[in-house]
């Protein structure tokens, strides 16, 4: 595996629908990466690498790996040099969403909805994927009822907090 010089660029995408921002201490200045960028987003090694460090939660998720992060590197070779292997991570993506909304057995689309849905972001993604008519996805009119019933209380469980919940 290649070195990298701290001035290089990595090139990113932001998964989610909306803009995600993030203090980059070694720049002494705030990023912002707007709503799903793709790969026109290039930060210096160094501030992807000391974001890193710092665990922040948009580039190593909820596994301090990059699984299920915001920010997803472009290059595997790049990934592999910052986390230490290839494989791609997974990130969810509206197509996951359209998967899940496919499964017609209750508990199979209880099983992939618990896998796609892990934390709050996820679970907003999928609201926004769902509700957002801008989105694509009208699961309301195109959904089976007791699908928006299971989608709506797993993402709740993440979203309200517990003193509002019932």
């Amino acid at each position: 595996m290649r070195e990298y010089n701290s001035y290089e660029r990595v090139k990113i995408n932001n998964i989610y629908p909306w803009s995600v921002g993030f203090k980059a201490t070694c720049m002494s200045q705030g990023v912002s990466i707007p709503p799903e960028a793709k790969s026109n987003i290039a930060l210096t090694v160094e501030a992807v690498m000391d974001a890193i460090n710092s665990q922040n939660i948009a580039f190593v998720g909820c596994d301090g790996r990059g699984t299920r992060a915001a920010f997803q590197i472009v290059d595997p070779e790049m990934r592999e040099y910052f986390f230490g292997t290839q494989d791609e991570p997974y990130y969810y993506k509206i197509e996951h969403v359209k998967k899940l909304l496919s499964i017609k057995k209750k508990a199979d689309f209880e099983k992939e909805l618990k896998f796609l849905v892990t934390n709050d972001a996820e679970a907003r993604a999928v609201m926004d994927a769902c509700y957002d008519p801008n989105r694509g996805i009208d699961i309301e009119s195109n959904g089976i009822g007791w699908q928006c019933d299971m989608i709506k209380k797993h993402c709740d469980d993440f979203l309200i907090p517990e003193i509002y919940r019932n």
